[in-house]
């Protein structure tokens, strides 16, 4: 099978695996609040199942993909979670649907989520040579951000069209759909290192990230880009409603321009790659994230939507440019026996960052206000472009291994 045909595969199969994911984790919340009347602490716990499984199950889910087919935990994680909508739809059908049954159903899918996503991850590299890391990574981020703004839209219509079987029966159809077409993909053979035992390999993927210069720079970024992200967005909402005075629908016309950045970030990162080189476009995320609050804050009466509007664009097009590079870079850099513990160890410890964020932007909005701690945000992005200025990975002109 051609590159570019196995990669074209791959690329449905993602796409409609994303779609799947997004309507499913829209749809949850939706049957937990207006299905089974959840309160607050419930709809909690449901974020919470949902949350969990990038901490408890990123190490040994990187692990197992260095041991096993990629390709197989791709068809698996896709399975696992049709299975789970189909058990969510029997549930309804038999009148047995209950918040432990949902809780149930999130902690599952988000487990062959976080599988899948390593997995995925981690596969490119078998599918197309290195100088075409950043164009694949493009196609593939474009899908997610796609996703992100499609599948909350499908879940909600759908939901309110036919009711709760409907999206999950289609949800299940597009995780049966990308399996098939995984599939469809060749088994390719890879050099895999003998066992040693899960712990030492984790530790593995672990020292090889701290010890490589290049990946311990985009780990520090990505660290404090979460923490910094967690921080802003706590306080977003309350921010946009009492400084600025947006309505509700104001406040969600101006995410849905985070979405429209993603996309444009997607579709200009390859060519910003092919003009700037590989390490100037690696800066691009940071300096556009420390660039987007100042704005915000700049705000005032008369331009508060397109301001915000505006800061929340700059938050979606310069972060989907850093996944496309950093990812193909991190692709480029790492053995691919090592490629899913590297890839789950990065996965780990921003995951871990988001809930420090999250705590720090309420403790700070609650000591020193709104408006500060928006502020406090922004100088938190900013010192994310010094971990990647500051390395050999910002000298970098071409994608290291490409022709």
């Amino acid at each position: 099978m051609a590159q570019r045909q196995r990669f074209l595969q791959f690329w449905w199969g993602q796409t409609a695996s994303l779609l799947g994911d997004t309507t499913c984790l829209a749809l949850l919340p939706l049957i937990a609040g207006l299905h089974l009347s959840a309160s607050p602490g419930q709809m909690g716990i449901l974020g919470f199942a949902i949350s969990l499984p990038f901490l408890l199950l990123a190490l040994p889910a990187g692990v197992l993909v260095d041991r096993v087919s990629r390709r197989r935990v791709l068809i698996l994680a896709d399975l696992v979670r049709a299975a789970a909508m189909a058990g969510l739809m029997l549930a309804m059908f038999f009148d047995a649907l209950s918040l432990p049954a949902l809780y149930l159903t999130a902690l599952t899918v988000a487990s062959a989520t976080l599988f899948f996503d390593v997995a995925a991850q981690s596969i490119l590299p078998e599918l197309v040579s290195a100088d075409g890391y950043v164009g694949a990574n493009s196609g593939l981020e474009l899908s997610r951000s796609a996703g992100t703004a499609g599948g909350p839209a499908l879940a909600a219509s759908l939901l309110q069209a036919f009711g709760a079987l409907a999206p999950l029966a289609v949800s299940m159809l597009f995780y049966l759909g990308a399996a098939g077409l995984y599939a469809g993909l060749p088994e390719r053979s890879r050099p895999v290192a003998p066992h040693s035992g899960a712990l030492r390999e984790v530790a593995e993927g672990m020292a090889f990230v701290v010890r490589h210069p290049v990946l311990r720079a985009l780990t520090l970024c990505a660290l404090l880009w979460n923490v910094a992200w967690f921080v802003f967005n706590t306080v977003f909402v309350l921010h946009a409603g009492s400084s600025l005075g947006l309505s509700a629908g104001e406040i969600g016309i101006a995410l849905s321009l985070q979405g429209v950045g993603m996309g444009m970030g997607a579709l200009i990162a390859r060519p910003l790659v092919g003009r700037l080189g590989i390490g100037i476009s690696l800066l691009v995320g940071p300096v556009t994230s420390a660039a987007a609050l100042p704005v915000l804050l700049l705000a005032g009466p008369g331009t508060a939507l397109p301001m915000a509007g505006a800061a929340l664009f700059l938050l979606g097009i310069g972060p989907s440019v850093w996944t496309v590079t950093q990812t193909s870079l991190r692709q480029a850099v790492t053995p691919s026996s090592l490629l899913g513990r590297v890839n789950a160890t990065i996965r780990f410890a921003t995951a871990g960052m988001r809930p420090l964020g999250a705590i720090l932007g309420g403790a700070l909005g609650s000591l020193i206000g709104i408006e500060a701690t928006v502020a406090a945000a922004g100088l938190l992005f900013g010192l994310c472009i010094l971990p990647v200025a500051l390395s050999s990975a910002a000298r970098l002109k071409i994608m290291p291994g490409a022709a």
